[in-house]
């Protein structure tokens, strides 16, 4: 089921790539294609995260999408404890409410509406320290990050201090591909461009290994083909009968 599971991921990552939300930077990790990191950043300017950057990850099981992730917040926002489970509506806490239709887009939306709601209190991993505190932390938030070997890897656009310029780098600057573009490669003739993979492609031959791109549906195999029949004559049908004999000359 890893491999349903992977297919998904591509098609969550197509999306995450097409909508290109602002708040929103997600990679997946190095060591495993079944947990993705992502960032939290340009939060609104009226909550006290404004200005911060939140590093978390997300952590798929292999029955994805039929059964939810795990979401663990990595620096401290005085919202969330660190390093440990959250136990919100889309995580692996409350398999009875998943919805397989979810993205990880509409994972992280619903994780920042979480965050910013500061009616929602009680729930594991969740907490709510004072306004200046989580102020104090956001305003700290980028230095913490740098301090993570593994932050600055995958998102190192993040860890320069460049968000604000550069919101969401594409993956395949951390794939070493490029998107949809066109690509003058040597020995074409003419110097005939050439189309890069897409980045999910990219994706895809990260997760299983291979060098092929991913696999398309199988083939339609066409109908066998019909005889052709003669169309039907207008007019009243033949009587049936003995076949009559043609008149002989006399």
């Amino acid at each position: 089921m890893a491999r349903d599971a992977i297919r998904r991921l591509c098609k969550d990552l197509e999306q995450l790539e097409r909508s290109n939300n602002p708040q929103l930077t997600v990679r997946p990790s190095e060591e495993s294609m079944l947990e993705w990191h992502f960032a939290v950043h340009h939060l609104p300017d009226d909550t006290v995260y404004a200005g911060g950057c939140y590093h978390g990850k997300i952590i798929f099981p292999k029955m994805y999408p039929l059964s939810p992730p795990a979401l663990v917040m990595l620096t401290p926002s005085g919202r969330f404890e660190v390093n440990k489970r959250l136990c919100i509506s889309m995580t692996d806490f409350h398999p009875e409410s998943w919805n397989p239709a979810w993205t990880v887009e509409s994972i992280l939306v619903g994780l920042i509406s979480f965050m910013v709601d500061e009616r929602e209190t009680r729930s594991i991993g969740a907490m709510l320290e004072p306004p200046e505190v989580r102020q104090r932390l956001a305003a700290t938030s980028a230095e913490f990050n740098r301090s993570s070997p593994e932050f600055c890897a995958l998102f190192p656009e993040l860890a320069v201090g460049q968000a604000t310029q550069h919101p969401h780098q594409p993956l395949s600057a951390v794939l070493g591909g490029g998107g949809a573009q066109e690509d003058p490669g040597p020995g074409r003739p003419n110097g005939a461009p050439r189309r890069r993979p897409r980045r999910a492609t990219l994706l895809w031959q990260r997760l299983t290994g291979r060098g092929s791109q991913r696999p398309s549906p199988r083939p339609h195999s066409p109908a066998p083909a019909q005889k052709a029949t003669r169309p039907p004559t207008g007019g009243p049908p033949r009587k049936s009968g003995p076949a009559r004999r043609p008149p002989v000359a006399r």
